[in-house]
């Protein structure tokens, strides 16, 4: 049997008109930032992240969203913390120690930068943060090679031969090409790729001048830029900021936080009432007397109120008549939706969750669990930085190494390109434990004193060996000093009192043979024939 048709009336509801934020830029269309009846679509979303608007938008929820510019601004900083530091590991100890100590003089110094905006290892967080938070950033060397430059010392932090210059996403275009040009040059988004895909050339923007729509452009050769992203497919063009990784969740969070902050307005806009025998207008208040008035003509719809400054509203009630407040509930807390919805991208970021929102509540046992993941995702941020670094140290080295370098004596080092990186202790809740299993590793000859000061000071092992050997003699020539008046310049220190210097207390314990031959009697000779 056929269903009757429905007589009833349907009517068509006019879909609500996008909110367009003027806080981004008119070309990321519209954008909404309060409820509205439209579904914000993973294809839309994905329509954005393959155009330059997805660095605008990822750039606004950092603004909007304090987790998310936590997330992208001071993680790296604690990844990274004084910064990544580059040793030579080449088995010639004297290339080892100039080419480490070349490097770091060239590093620390802001001239490094073509903008003189920070050093090497300052400049370290800002790449990481740019990778987040834009999905890639482009490094480009640039080199005066004028003979003038060649007699620079590293000395002189005002200026450097060798510089580093960063562009972001937001300086590449395609504005200037026809389709046709675009797609027979392979052109995507600002980069251009051969049929190998690799990268051949950036198409920079070099200034906001516009002839007719499009910006003044110039080509960059690639050679000589270090492209800066997270390579999660194969024959992946551009970097993919890491916002959208959470798809449309981080959307969510502003239409819920525009939702809540709604219902408070709502809420608050109604603050109390007044009672009244007849339920008319006081006195006092018939200058914010109000009739609602709809329809053309206007015409009174009976309706009274009282609208009184900042928005209050006051409503006039009879003896015996109440009114009850509405006092609206959540049934899911405020603070549980958000945590849920940013999960996905603290997720993505390789970080606990627990490392952002609730570290208070951990226990001993899942506060270390958590301190370990968080140690492994540091190292998985900082990785992404250490094939670039590769990069910086081949093109320093390497040009010191030329004919009237400052390497120039150690052109024949086949490994002069080994290296290691050298990075601040990550975060541990067993420091003490952490400091006595590194001591029992230098008494079994498991790693040396010099690795041990790389890891913990960031600074060179070598250097702190020989100062702390120069300080011990140093109170020895002192003291020699005062009791015989001899000038501690001219004081000669026994060679035996400088052996037992030297030998790290830990190691003289297990060199027992060696300081047994150290007797009273041999130091007493020593020191007479000094005398």
């Amino acid at each position: 049997m056929a269903k009757k048709a429905s007589t009833r009336r349907v009517t068509s509801r006019a879909p609500a008109a996008p909110i367009v934020n003027a806080a981004l830029p008119a070309s990321t269309g519209s954008y909404r930032t309060l409820p509205t009846y439209q579904a914000w679509s993973s294809k839309q979303l994905e329509g954005m992240a393959k155009s330059r608007d997805r660095v605008q938008i990822s750039r606004f929820l950092q603004e909007e969203i304090p987790v998310v510019g936590y997330c992208i601004t001071a993680l790296p900083k604690e990844a990274i913390g004084k910064g990544i530091g580059l040793k030579s590991i080449s088995a010639n100890p004297e290339f080892r120690a100039a080419a480490t100590a070349l490097y770091k003089a060239w590093a620390t110094s802001r001239a490094v930068d073509l903008r003189k905006e920070g050093t090497l290892f300052e400049l370290q967080s800002r790449w990481l943060s740019a990778i987040l938070g834009d999905g890639e950033a482009f490094v480009q060397k640039v080199a005066d090679n004028t003979p003038l430059t060649a007699d620079w010392t590293l000395a002189d932090k005002s200026r450097r031969r060798l510089q580093l210059q960063t562009l972001l996403r937001d300086q590449l275009t395609n504005n200037g090409l026809t389709t046709l040009d675009a797609k027979t040059g392979r052109w995507i988004d600002g980069l251009q790729y051969n049929a190998l895909d690799q990268l051949l050339t950036l198409r920079v923007i070099t200034d906001d001048t516009t002839l007719g729509s499009n910006p003044k452009t110039l080509p960059v050769p690639a050679a000589n830029v270090f492209h800066l992203k997270e390579n999660i497919r194969f024959n992946q063009y551009h970097g993919i900021p890491f916002v959208f990784r959470s798809n449309k969740d981080l959307l969510d969070v502003l239409d819920l936080k525009a939702i809540r902050k709604h219902a408070a307005k709502i809420r608050s806009a109604l603050l109390g009432a007044t009672t009244t025998r007849d339920g008319k207008v006081p006195n006092a208040m018939q200058a914010a007397h109000a009739a609602e008035k709809t329809g053309t003509p206007a015409t009174d719809t009976g309706k009274r109120f009282m609208e009184i400054a900042d928005g209050a509203v006051m409503i006039p009630l009879a003896d015996g008549e109440t009114m009850n407040f509405f006092q609206g509930g959540e049934a899911i807390p405020f603070k549980q939706i958000l945590e849920e919805l940013t999960n996905p991208f603290v997720f993505g970021l390789g970080y606990p969750v627990e490392w952002i929102f609730s570290m208070g509540s951990l226990g001993g046992t899942a506060f270390r669990g958590v301190i370990e993941k968080v140690r492994r995702a540091h190292e998985n941020l900082r990785a992404l930085l250490y094939p670039f670094l590769q990069w910086t140290w081949e093109w320093v080295i390497a040009d010191a190494m030329m004919p009237g370098g400052a390497l120039a004596q150690f052109a024949t080092v086949a490994d002069w390109n080994e290296i290691d990186f050298v990075t601040d202790p990550d975060p541990s809740v067993d420091l003490g434990r952490d400091h006595r299993a590194d001591m029992e590793r230098l008494r079994a000859n498991a790693g040396t004193m010099e690795d041990y000061v790389e890891s913990r000071t960031g600074g060179s092992g070598l250097s702190v060996r020989h100062a702390r050997i120069d300080e011990k003699l140093d109170d020895v020539r002192y003291a020699i000093a005062r009791a015989t008046g001899i000038k501690p310049e001219f004081v000669k220190i026994p060679a035996s009192i400088a052996t037992l210097l030297a030998i790290d207390p830990i190691q003289l314990q297990a060199m027992s043979g060696l300081a047994a031959t150290l007797t009273p009697d041999t130091i007493a000779a020593d020191l007479a024939a000094n005398d």
